[in-house]
C-alpha cells in the first residue's frame, strides 16, 4: 500500500469514526441491558451482588414478597426465593435504547423502560428498593468495554488493510 492511499483510508476512518463508534455503542448497550436484564430474573440482585425484596412490612415465609404478593406468585405459578420483576414482565421487556447522542468526544446511550405506565412502574421499584434496577455490574462493565475495543480494533484494522 503506498503512503498516499494509507492517508486516504486512514482520512475516511477518521470521518466515519463517530458514526461506527455510534453503532458499536448502540449494539453494546443492548447487549449489557440484556446481561442487566437476566441478572435481576434470574437471582434477583443489584449491581453489587445486593438481593432485592423484602422490604414490605409484612412479608411471606419466602421473606421476598408481601404476604398477598407471593400468594397470588405462587397461584400464578411463578418463583417466589428472589424478587424478579417479572410478574407482568411488561416493565422489563419495554427496557430499550431511549436516545443516542454523539460529538467528536463521545458517545451517549440512554436505556430505559418505555411507556409511561412501566417508567411509572419502574421508578416506583427503584424508590422502594432505594437503589437501581439497571444498573451494570463491574463485570458487565468490563464485558462492554472489552466487546467495544474488539469492534473498534477489528474496524480499524479492516478500513487501514
Amino acid at each position: 500500500m503506498t503512503i498516499d492511499l494509507f492517508i486516504d483510508r486512514l482520512d475516511l476512518l477518521g470521518k466515519d469514526l463517530p458514526n461506527y463508534l455510534e453503532r458499536i455503542a448502540r449494539r453494546e448497550s443492548n447487549t449489557m441491558t440484556t446481561s442487566i436484564i437476566t441478572r435481576l430474573t434470574e437471582i434477583g440482585v443489584d449491581a453489587g451482588n445486593n438481593k432485592f425484596g423484602g422490604t414490605a412490612i409484612r412479608l411471606d415465609s419466602s421473606g421476598v414478597y408481601s404476604e398477598s404478593h407471593g400468594r397470588k406468585r405462587r397461584k400464578g405459578g411463578f418463583q417466589v426465593s428472589h424478587m424478579d420483576f417479572t410478574f407482568s414482565n411488561n416493565m422489563l421487556k419495554s427496557v430499550d435504547e431511549i436516545s443516542s447522542n454523539k460529538n467528536k468526544n463521545m458517545v451517549q446511550v440512554v436505556t430505559g423502560a418505555i411507556g409511561e405506565s412501566n417508567r411509572d412502574k419502574m421508578n416506583w421499584n427503584v424508590d422502594r428498593e432505594g437503589r437501581e434496577l439497571l444498573y451494570p455490574n463491574s463485570k458487565e462493565i468490563e464485558t462492554l468495554v472489552k466487546n467495544f475495543s474488539a469492534q473498534l480494533e477489528a474496524e480499524v484494522k479492516g478500513r487501514l488493510a
